[in-house]
């Protein structure tokens, strides 16, 4: 299998880095788009950084013993699974968190008091998947959670746009089904049930990333999602009934 090109992990990085500074210069109803593209692209780079540390382990396993050479006897030394072990952990977390805003910034404008508990249950999955990553940081923890967070994307814009016919959210919906197709293709070539051709089969999954990305931003900006949320967002009630 040929190898795979770590360069499209940074690529991913600085399309979600750039998406995130455009979004934060629309303004405060942009923030939870900024946040979800800040660690979208977070995670991206730990995890290219992550590959790059496996691919080249033997000469940085002999810039660590080098530098621990250096360090006096009561330091504790560096290790290069532990560095690899924390850098993969902060990715998984990342991604946990990225998934959270992806849901959180279309459900929280519009939900009103009967929905209230969505809100909550978004945040309890998030609560639940970052204790679980304590115990174990296994890929299908997060492959759970992805499916977990679509799930509630696709089902919720379908409802929401058959209620309020936005065209924006079924938009919404077909480009979370598409970002599951595109895991789910991974994982078949992964397995061999697909060919991967001259690629790695996760460089066909990044570069699907990378139309993802910018398929979102042109959603939440030229598509108005962002303001066609805020138009729908229940009226604030007042005590007395003003």
């Amino acid at each position: 299998m040929p190898k795979m090109l770590i360069s499209l992990n940074y690529l991913i990085t600085g399309g979600a880095y750039l998406s995130c500074c455009l979004l934060r210069r629309h303004g405060v109803n942009y923030s939870k788009a900024a946040r979800f593209m800040f660690f979208f692209g977070t995670a991206a780079l730990l995890g290219g950084l992550v590959h790059h540390l496996e691919r080249y382990e033997e000469p940085v396993v002999q810039f660590i013993q080098a530098v621990n050479a250096q360090l006096p006897g009561f330091v504790k030394p560096f290790a290069f699974d532990m560095i690899l072990n924390r850098l993969w952990f902060i990715t998984i977390l990342c991604i946990g968190f990225a998934e959270f805003y992806f849901v959180y910034l279309f459900v929280e404008p519009i939900v009103d008091a009967r929905l209230a508990f969505m809100k909550t249950w978004v945040k309890i999955a998030l609560g639940t998947y970052c204790f679980i990553t304590l115990f174990s940081t296994q890929y299908l923890v997060v492959v759970v959670f992805h499916v977990f967070s679509h799930v509630i994307i696709i089902a919720f814009s379908l409802y929401m746009f058959l209620a309020r016919n936005v065209t924006q959210l079924l938009l919404l919906a077909f480009l979370a089904l598409y970002n599951l197709a595109i895991g789910i293709m991974q994982q078949m070539m992964n397995h061999g049930a697909l060919p991967t051709g001259p690629l790695h089969y996760n460089d066909w999954y990044h570069i699907g990333i990378i139309v993802f990305i910018a398929a979102m931003h042109m959603i939440l900006t030229r598509g108005r999602l962002i303001e066609s949320l805020a138009a729908m967002k229940p009226p604030v009630k007042h005590e007395g009934g003003e």
